[in-house]
């Protein structure tokens, strides 16, 4: 950036002279221009994905939730067949291996639900973020 300044004295003799600031106050001028160029533009294309992004993330909760309460029903159908299969192996019914199985039904179906959970916890994190439930300005930090 080259700033010419001059002047110039009555008596015919011109005076000129360059301002030189190696970068120091033109250069920082341009590297914030060019960040606030950048933010402005990110912040377009994330006003413009607000709504698309919204939907995907309210279909994906009303999937986690039908997820969750079916997972939960075979949770519980699942508790219901593994106590049965218990009785049956007090009394000579059912073997070792039928109540391990029974069980690890039961723990499957139990992981289906934390991960669901947390699947959930996920969803609704991505909807406060893009909502901006959390997000600051530097002028609020003060």
């Amino acid at each position: 950036m080259d700033d010419f300044l001059g002047s110039e004295l009555r008596q015919g003799a011109a005076l000129g002279w360059r301002v030189i600031d190696n970068g120091k106050v033109g250069g920082a001028r341009l590297r914030q221009r060019k960040a606030r160029e950048i933010n402005e533009v990110e912040l377009q294309k994330l006003q413009s994905n607000v709504g698309r992004e919204l939907s995907r993330i309210r279909n994906d909760l009303a999937g986690i939730d039908d997820k969750h309460k079916s997972l939960a029903s075979g949770t519980e159908n699942a508790r219901q067949t593994a106590s049965a299969v218990q009785q049956n192996l007090g009394s000579g019914l059912s073997s070792q291996l039928e109540y391990r199985l029974a069980e690890g039904s039961v723990l499957k179906t139990e992981t289906g639900l934390l991960e669901a959970t947390y699947l959930q916890n996920v969803a609704l994190a991505e909807w406060d973020r893009a909502t901006g439930r959390y997000f600051q300005f530097a002028e609020d930090m003060r």
